[in-house]
Parts: structure tokens; C-alpha cells; sequence
């Protein structure tokens, strides 16, 4: 899960996501006594399959003071090939065992089609908008061209009245 910070009632404020690969794992003591020459039964003992592979995945969560949370960080790398849920197998016994996808994960799935969606609506949206801007900026040269060819319009007329003044 990574880590939480709670505020001083208790209530979780920000939390950190991680892989389940992140970091690597601790030395053990055992590990540490095979290297000092300790008893040939501890020498025996199987080791762990490698599961921690220094993954820098993670997301983090903030909850602004309006109760609302919000992505604060987000690296989406993995340093390992990504297997498929029904492909995991249960590491304790290394059967054949299948995990099922829990709720939350399902519901992580459903969150990240939704928020696909929006990303494709929010792209509509940005192409309307900027069909809209550049419709605004064609109208507005055509009216500054007008403008400006009255502008001209009255100071030619301005200055015919200013020639005829003087021939008065």
C-alpha cells in the first residue's frame, strides 16, 4: 500500500500507492549470520524467490481541506514486465493457482475507462473551443479591417473640411 499521514483526528489526509515490487528486500538476519559461519542448519534454510525488483510505480493521494483528493504524484513506470491478473500465480506455493480480480481492482478498471472517456470528450471539447477561437479571430481582423478603413474614411473627410476651411 505505501505509506498514510493522518491528521491529528485520525482521519487519513494523503496516502502513497506503490507496486508491489517497489524497493528491495531487507537483509535478514539469517542472511547476515551465514556470512559470520553460524550453524549448518541455518545454512539450510530456502531462500525467498526475488519479488522486489526496485520499481519506482507509485501514485499519491492529497485531501484537500474541501474533502475532495486529488492526484499529487503520479510515475506510471514499471522496471518489470506487467503479467495480467488471471496469469498471477499464488508465490507462497507457486501452484497453479489463479487470483481472482478483487472488487477494487475492477473498480480501478472501471475508474481508468471512465477516465479515458473524459480524456477523449475533454479532446472534442478543446477542438470545438479552438474552432471557436479561430472563428472569433477571423471576425475580429475583418472588423479591426473595417475600423480601420473608417478610421481613413473620416480622416480624409476630416482633412477635405480642414482644405476647405483654409480656401474660405
Amino acid at each position: 500500500m505505501g505509506d498514510l499521514n493522518r491528521a491529528r483526528d485520525g482521519s487519513v489526509i494523503s496516502r502513497r500507492i506503490v507496486c508491489n515490487k517497489e524497493g528491495y528486500r531487507k537483509s535478514h538476519r539469517y542472511q547476515q549470520k551465514q556470512n559470520l559461519g553460524t550453524s549448518a542448519a541455518e545454512r539450510k534454510r530456502r531462500h525467498r524467490a526475488v519479488t522486489r525488483v526496485g520499481c519506482k510505480a507509485k501514485v499519491g493521494f492529497t485531501r484537500q481541506k474541501s474533502g475532495r483528493w486529488v492526484v499529487k504524484s503520479l510515475v506510471k513506470e514499471h522496471t518489470h514486465p506487467l503479467a495480467a491478473a488471471t496469469q498471477l500465480q499464488d508465490q507462497r506455493s507457486m501452484g497453479t493457482r489463479v487470483y481472482q480480480i478483487p472488487a477494487a481492482d475492477e473498480r480501478i478498471r472501471q475508474l481508468s475507462d471512465e477516465l479515458l472517456m473524459e480524456r477523449k470528450r475533454s479532446a472534442s471539447l478543446r477542438g470545438y473551443v479552438d474552432q471557436l477561437l479561430n472563428h472569433i479571430e477571423e471576425h475580429t481582423e475583418g472588423l479591426t479591417r473595417k475600423i480601420q478603413h473608417i478610421v481613413e474614411k473620416v480622416k480624409m473627410i476630416d482633412s477635405e473640411g480642414k482644405n476647405s476651411s483654409k480656401d474660405s
